[in-house]
């Protein structure tokens, strides 16, 4: 009987006696879906066929012990999905695998330190600047920059006029742009002074 006329029921049978055209029939119906499944969740074209490989070794070994109303799409899904699984742990716990593990939270860490020695650096480094403003200048910019406070409300508490705040404001983060530019990190200045 031709593979592909083959019922499932047929299918079974005749690969519960050992018939390589069932086994034959029945990879070429599942190989290329499995392959999908296990690609989707291993990633690399050698682990899924492998997988599927194994997949197809299992249904042979395991062959006599099919009861006849077994469901092959069930059956040879589940088999990937377990092999799929077994892949994960073992790579998991694969020394290599591990010690790559290890690397990436260190180079992860080291990016983090990085990142924060540069901003504490940067940060002291504005602080200094933003002392060496006149005091009015440097007022404005700690309520408007560090505090948030909206020139209405630095106005009041200082006893000056919105226009001179605004003005006091303009010329202050003109100034520690003209100092940060020097210092070639303008674009950290632009973002920390973000001005609407």
């Amino acid at each position: 009987m031709p593979e592909d006329t083959m019922t499932e029921l047929e299918k079974v049978t005749a690969l519960k006696l050992g018939s390589m055209e069932a086994f034959n029939a029945i990879y070429s119906a599942y190989a290329p879906r499995l392959y999908s499944y296990c690609y989707k969740f291993s990633r690399t074209a050698e682990d899924a066929e492998e997988i599927v490989q194994d997949t197809f070794v299992k249904l042979w070994n395991s062959r006599a012990k099919l009861r006849e109303d077994t469901n092959l799409n069930n059956l040879m899904f589940t088999i990937s999905r377990r092999l799929v699984i077994n892949a994960w742990r073992k790579r998991m716990s694969d020394p290599r695998y591990i010690t790559y593990l290890e690397v990436q939270e260190q180079i992860e860490d080291s990016n983090r330190t990085e990142h924060a020695v540069e901003y504490d650096d940067f940060s002291r480094r504005m602080n200094d600047m933003i002392g060496e403003l006149p005091p009015t200048q440097r007022k404005i910019v700690r309520y408007a920059k560090m505090e948030e406070m909206p020139n209405k409300e630095i106005a009041a508490r200082m006893g000056l006029s919105e226009q001179t705040v605004r003005n006091q404001l303009s010329l202050a983060l003109k100034t520690l742009r003209s100092r940060m530019g020097e210092e070639r990190i303008l674009l950290g200045l632009l973002f920390f002074f973000y001005m609407s």
